[in-house]
């Protein structure tokens, strides 16, 4: 090969290289952003986390009373049998905070 050609390829890869180490900044600083996002989202998901916890929490206080007070609505609008009380279901936890 001749020297230009040698000096032509030399050229072509070393736009190559610049191309690449363009796309590896833009790369890290896209990275930048998405790890400043993380911590938002890690904290939006313990707020709802907590949120469900409380909201799981009133459900099982207020279960029992519901159970009652439907009872009676029943047995009053259906002349049922008092000592059956269909219940309310449990609530299971559906979710597991992941991050």
């Amino acid at each position: 090969m001749d020297e230009k050609v040698l000096k032509s390829l030399l050229e072509e890869i070393l736009k190559d290289m610049r191309d690449i180490k363009n796309d590896i900044e833009k790369i890290k600083g896209e990275i930048s952003v998405l790890k400043g996002g993380i911590g938002d989202v890690q904290n939006t998901c313990e707020n709802m986390d907590r949120h469900i916890g409380f909201v799981e929490n009133v459900y099982t206080q207020v279960k029992r009373p519901l159970e009652f007070i439907k009872g009676k609505f029943e047995y009053f609008s259906k002349n049922t049998d008092m000592n059956v009380r269909p219940s309310l279901p449990d609530v299971e936890r559906t979710h597991k905070l992941i991050l």
